[in-house]
């Protein structure tokens, strides 16, 4: 699977293709429960193959995955200040501020079974800005998705 096929996945979707692609192997129930519980919080999917990538595992099994360096390598960008506005305009990399990791994890909570639903991982749908916090309407509009009953 290619590596763009990879990130347009979501939820225990994107975990089971992850762990295919770098791992070259079925996700089992742990690493499964461990992931999630991070998703659920708004940890991004770069943190999650990154993790994988640097894995004592991944370095065992030697798995090649074409353009795996050059993503991480991009996304380290993406995250240094200055060059990480540009580097994720010019290659549309996923940000890691407040507001975006709230908007992952209120995404995650609705991919594993939407408001209310019974589910190992305990989340709650709240927005927590600030006067200080820099809320575009679109955040707004898509939290307002979000929360809506599903």
């Amino acid at each position: 699977m290619p590596l763009n096929d990879l990130l347009s996945l979501n939820g225990i979707a994107f975990l089971e293709a992850a762990y295919q692609v770098i791992l070259n192997r079925d996700i089992d129930i742990p690493g499964q429960n461990h992931y999630i519980g991070k998703l659920c919080t708004g940890t991004s999917k770069y943190e999650v193959i990154s993790a994988l990538a640097n894995s004592a595992e991944r370095r065992e099994r030697r798995v090649v995955v074409p353009g795996l360096e050059k993503y991480l390598m991009r996304q380290r960008w993406a995250n240094m200040p200055l060059i990480g506005w540009i580097a994720r305009r010019l290659y549309n990399l996923e940000s890691n501020d407040p507001i975006s990791r709230q908007i992952r994890a209120l995404q995650m909570q609705l991919a594993i079974g939407g408001v209310g639903t019974p589910r190992e991982v305990t989340t709650y749908l709240a927005l927590d800005v600030t006067e200080d916090d820099d809320v575009s309407a679109e955040i707004i509009a898509i939290y307002a998705l979000l929360k809506s009953p599903v």
